[in-house]
């Protein structure tokens, strides 16, 4: 064939093949399909019947990361600074759930973990996370979501083109090598006797793990966590990215920031000038009010003004969305005054808190009180040095997302199941006063069990032996907590019970390497 009609076959062949071309840059679909369906099926062994969290979080989501990062790489260049800090916190976050087992604890970190993996995306979908308002963040994931949605067309661009020669010669190759592997196998199973223990236990696992009942559940998880994974992947590795930026409202309403503020403020300071007489005015001041006692206004009260100090925060960010950072200094004063009102309240619902603690002792959701409000008053302290500087907003809400962020993770490591064991401990001991175990002491998770045991083994507290407790007794609540927790039975769905039917295992003794979480080997095995 002369060089003309070459040209001419070539040219044909780019025509018939052009329905398959990719956009530029653009990653292979049939290997963003294959990576979906390889995360997916990842997934489905972490989590299926796992019975409980741990380890698995963090395995799954290290796959996550690496999967990003490497397509990120690959398409986009080098990773930036911003994505390795938000993936950090993702895996630190994720990594909680093989340490500490505090349901409140792992609340904050699953959160955490959600919110670092949507910033993650949206860092790679060459979004400007320094947005003015929290409500812009939520906008961003829905328009985002939606282009995940559409990236699913991908599955039209999976054909297979012709093969070459070198790929009909590896397949040729593994035609003729499956089958000859298979017949050594055999043979290396049948002459060793421990290879064919380990191989029946093998072969018998796999067979449970995709047993008929099974297969329909694999299936369905396999399938949907590969579309939910592919429509993401190929928006942001196949499809062409399109960048936006944030759009600010015209910077104006300065006078009605104003009125506003002003209300706010006069509100704000009559309320602390009036609670401020009778949390400081002692028992003179109660000897005035019939009908209310002192523990029970301290107890009553301090979730209403941790609320309060919440609002502060999204109606403050609000206000400076509308008029501007560079607003006038009557309404930059005013702004500040207001902060520091919300800190003086906060102050008032640490000091009902310490009230109420000092009443009836410790819970974690107590200990999360003191958190939330400690967390509350850094942020908001940050956030009157923004409004002094006149700095952008955006900034702001980026460093209070990573004082949350740090702080939640300090709340978990804390193991506040734990610490409330210990601290009631040793506040009974120091009042030399009874101490009401049951609600002290009910649902805490086992990274508490161990204080428990501690407790039991250094006091030797029995059913006879409780002075200076109440009369339920310290060691007997303490011995049922301890065994409730190693005992509590599963049945082959993994649903939990206190019965004693046939066929049903202990749930201490259904942990695996995919729900391994260091504060449950801490418990011995159920033993009754």
């Amino acid at each position: 064939m002369t060089g003309k009609g070459m040209l001419i076959m070539t040219a044909l062949v780019r025509i018939s093949y052009s329905h398959i071309t990719y956009p530029p840059m653009s990653i292979n679909p049939w290997k963003l399909l294959l990576i979906s369906l390889a995360l997916a099926v990842w997934f489905d062994v972490l989590f299926y019947k796992s019975f409980d969290l741990g380890l698995n979080v963090f395995l799954f989501e290290l796959a996550i990361l690496v999967v990003l990062f490497g397509l990120a790489h690959q398409r986009m260049g080098p990773v930036k600074s911003a994505e390795w800090i938000v993936a950090s916190f993702a895996l630190m976050f994720s990594f909680t759930f093989a340490i500490w087992t505090s349901s409140i604890g792992l609340t904050l970190s699953g959160m955490g973990l959600l919110t670092a993996n949507i910033l993650l995306i949206l860092l790679l979908f060459k979004e400007e996370i320094e947005h003015r308002h929290p409500l812009q963040y939520v906008h961003r994931t829905l328009v985002r979501c939606g282009d995940s949605i559409r990236g699913l067309s991908i599955l039209s661009k999976c054909r297979i083109p012709h093969m070459t020669d070198k790929s009909h010669a590896v397949v040729r190759g593994l035609v003729v090598a499956l089958p000859l592997l298979v017949i050594f196998a055999l043979l290396f199973v049948g002459s060793d006797l421990i290879l064919q223990r380990y191989s029946a236990e093998t072969l018998q696992q796999i067979a449970r793990f995709f047993s008929a009942g099974d297969l329909t559940e694999h299936a369905l998880i396999i399938f949907s966590v590969t579309l939910v994974t592919l429509g993401v992947l190929a928006a942001l590795f196949f499809h062409d990215i399109r960048p936006r930026t944030n759009k600010t409202c015209e910077q104006r309403f300065h006078t009605e920031s104003l009125v506003v503020l002003i209300g706010l403020n006069v509100v704000f300071l009559a309320f602390i000038i009036f609670q401020s007489y009778y949390l400081f005015g002692g028992q003179a001041a109660w000897n005035l009010i019939d009908g209310i006692s002192y523990s029970a206004y301290a107890v009553h009260g301090f979730n209403e003004l941790a609320v309060v100090a919440g609002l502060v925060l999204l109606l403050l960010l609000t206000l400076r969305f509308f008029h501007g950072e560079r607003a006038g200094t009557h309404v930059k004063w005013l702004e500040i005054s207001f902060i520091g009102m919300s800190v003086l309240l906060l102050i008032s619902a640490w000091m009902r808190m310490s009230l109420y603690v000092g009443h009836y002792g410790y819970t974690p959701a107590r200990l999360f009180g003191f958190w939330f409000f400690l967390t509350v008053a850094c942020v908001l302290f940050v956030f009157a040095v923004n409004i002094f500087r006149s700095e952008q907003q955006g900034r702001f809400i980026k460093r209070a997302l990573v004082i949350v962020g740090s702080t939640a993770l300090v709340f978990t490591m804390m193991a506040p199941d734990a610490m409330t064991v210990k601290w009631n401990i040793a506040r009974a001991e120091r009042l030399n006063e009874p101490m009401d175990v049951y609600p002290l002491f009910n649902r805490l998770s086992p990274e508490a069990y161990p204080r428990m045991q501690y407790v039991i083994r250094e006091h030797n507290f029995t059913a006879e032996n409780t002075e200076g407790w109440n009369d339920v007794g310290v060691a007997t609540y303490l011995v049922e907590r301890w065994n409730e927790a190693r005992c509590v039975r599963v049945d082959e769905h993994g649903d939990r019970s206190r019965g004693t039917g046939k066929g049903k295992l202990y749930y201490r003794d259904r942990v695996t390497w995919k729900n391994w979480n260091f504060a449950r080997t801490k418990m011995p095995a159920c033993t009754l």
